[in-house]
């Protein structure tokens, strides 16, 4: 199949272009599109199309700009331009830069068609000369792969090398997205002959599928198995980095090598269950059912009460247990991730409930909430953990703020004789004053200054009842340096003056 980029700034015409025609059918498949030329300059280099439908006029980089690009990149790729009418002389301009063919927009279907073939025939029949052609050997290779039986064997077979008394194997590497595709490849080709011929077709993040023939194993005793484990050592002693293989069974047939490329896939859904460096066998899993029923568990909400009780060790338990769970029921990605998403808005909800913000719990979860394709059950504890210990941090964090109120208020017990005020005490405890006063509110009923106020002049009673002390000096005693000030005080608490307070006590005594 010959890989397609669409780029149009206008989603509809996007959608439209991979509605319209039947690209499979006339050997093409899109596998990506972009919204103006910059963004398709880092598709071209992602997805490596070896054709790009391009529109001519679109933001921050045109399709003829585009183009020009690619030319100064020398990368060899056909475009096809769509036009305005009012573009139709810069169009023109795209014959200089090589562009195959231009179209006038609204695009016809069947004039679309016609260039497509067009471009087949004259660009890529014209690569068949030259074998050693990267982008037309990956053509070769995506149509092999492909769920079309019209596919040119005689031709496939004599670029790969490939005659009628040799078996084929589709073997996928995985490399969990820590070494480059370029870097696999050229692992791959110097593990094996040095006329085999390879060529890779991505999977899942990191991962890359490449056929290998009975004659490419001469040098292995002719087994597939003793081949791959050499390649994996090859690898992890070339990047000190561990590769996973997932294996599709021997197949006899070139056009069987589609259904050995689905076992390998298949084979890799089993990565959850096993550790990195290792072989994956779809003989081996072929038997092997992942329960796909969902039921909830104790564990998740055993996790939450160790976060919630601060008890680490509980909460490390119950991790253990979760994944210990998920390993005997065998479960599927599917639903394990029902399970960590359970887990993940019971977090929340309790953190948001005690007045905690959800922002570093969500980045730490990215696992879960973007459903990490590498997420692997022997991994998981830590990744749980990680997330757990966020969690419990900002949970003692808020813990230890609803106790501040109660702490500002012993505090103020203990030092109520002191000049004290909530812009001095707040940066005593490290915190805004405003906030402060807030929490302290909460907690007492109170605000500081009544609390605090209320607090001098009870005592100041006190004083006034239990000794013959000048009244200067009780309101000295109590931290009032301005005995006034302190009159003022203590008459609007009390509804009297301070000496009235102690003539009426000494009365009442006397009765």
């Amino acid at each position: 199949m010959i890989k397609t980029l669409i780029v149009d700034d206008e989603p509809n015409i996007r959608e439209g272009l991979k509605i319209v025609i039947e690209w499979e059918k006339l050997g093409f498949q899109v596998v990506g599109e972009a919204a103006s030329g910059v963004e398709a300059l880092r598709k071209i280099e992602e997805l490596q199309p070896a054709v790009v439908i391009t529109d001519v006029k679109m933001p921050k980089m045109s399709g003829l700009e585009l183009a020009a690009e690619c030319v100064k990149k020398e990368l060899n790729i056909s475009f096809i331009i769509l036009s305005g009418h009012g573009e139709f002389s810069m169009a023109k301009q795209a014959l200089n830069l090589g562009v195959n063919d231009y179209l006038l927009k609204p695009v016809d279907e069947d004039e679309l068609t016609e260039a497509l073939i067009k471009l087949k025939k004259d660009k890529f029949s014209s690569i068949s000369r030259h074998h050693s052609e990267p982008i037309y050997l990956q053509a070769q290779f995506d149509q092999l792969l492909s769920s079309n039986r019209e596919r040119e064997l005689p031709e496939i077979k004599r670029l790969f090398k490939i005659d009628n008394q040799i078996s084929f194997y589709y073997v996928i590497v995985d490399s969990r997205g820590n070494i480059p595709v370029d870097t696999i490849k050229g692992l791959i080709q110097k593990t094996l002959p040095s006329n085999s011929t390879i060529s890779l077709k991505k999977h899942m993040c990191g991962s890359y599928g490449f056929m290998i023939h009975s004659t490419m194993l001469k040098d292995y005793n002719h087994s597939i198995n003793i081949y791959l484990m050499d390649l994996i050592s090859f690898v992890y002693k070339e990047t000190l980095k561990e590769v996973s293989i997932y294996l599709g069974t021997k197949k006899r047939n070139l056009y069987e090598l589609k259904d050995s490329m689905d076992e390998a896939v298949i084979a890799s859904v089993h990565r959850y269950y096993r550790e990195s460096g290792i072989i994956i066998d779809y003989n081996n899993i072929q038997h092997l059912d992942f329960c796909d029923e969902y039921s909830e568990t104790q564990y998740i909400d055993d996790i939450l009460n160790g976060v919630l009780d601060r008890d680490r060790g509980e909460v490390t338990r119950s991790i253990n247990n979760l994944v210990n769970y998920f390993l005997d029921q065998y479960l599927s990605a599917h639903i394990i991730y029902l399970h960590l998403n359970r887990l993940l808005n019971r977090v929340l909800e309790s953190v948001q409930k005690l007045g905690g913000d959800s922002e570093k719990i969500i980045h730490k979860a990215d696992f879960i909430i973007k459903r990490e394709s590498q997420i692997y059950l022997y991994s998981l504890p830590n990744k749980i953990e990680g997330l757990m210990d966020v969690v419990l941090n900002i949970i003692n964090k808020l813990k230890n703020k609803s106790s501040l109120g109660l702490e500002l208020k012993e505090y103020i017990d203990v030092n109520f004789r002191e000049n004290l005020s909530l812009k001095c005490v707040a940066d005593k405890f490290n915190v805004n004053p405003a906030y402060l006063g807030q929490v302290f509110k909460k907690e007492t009923g109170t605000s500081f200054n009544s609390y605090f106020h209320t607090l001098r002049l009870n005592e100041a009673s006190k004083l006034l009842l239990q000794s013959n002390i000048k009244i200067y000096e009780v309101a000295q005693s109590v931290g009032y340096m301005d005995v006034n000030y302190f009159m003022k005080k203590f008459e609007r608490q009390f509804s009297t003056t301070p000496k009235q307070y102690r003539k009426n006590y000494n009365k009442s005594i006397k009765i």
